[in-house]
């Protein structure tokens, strides 16, 4: 089967898109990491994602 030429820019394209997105875990996972020296704490950011999820919910809510 021979690949076109379009489908071998598709294909580029999807294997950059999936690097990127691995930069982006690992950069994230970093932010955490035990060696990291400015490392976020892991208890503290969710306990701050679960009031932006809340007051997410709230503000859907009242327009509904």
């Amino acid at each position: 089967m021979n690949i076109t030429q379009e489908q071998g820019d598709n294909k580029k394209t999807d294997l950059v898109n999936e690097l990127s997105f691995m930069y982006e875990r690992v950069q994230w996972i970093w932010e955490f990491h035990p060696d990291n020296p400015e490392k976020r704490d892991v208890l503290q950011e969710t306990l701050e994602l679960q009031k932006i999820i809340r007051d997410l919910e709230d503000e859907i809510e009242k327009l509904d």
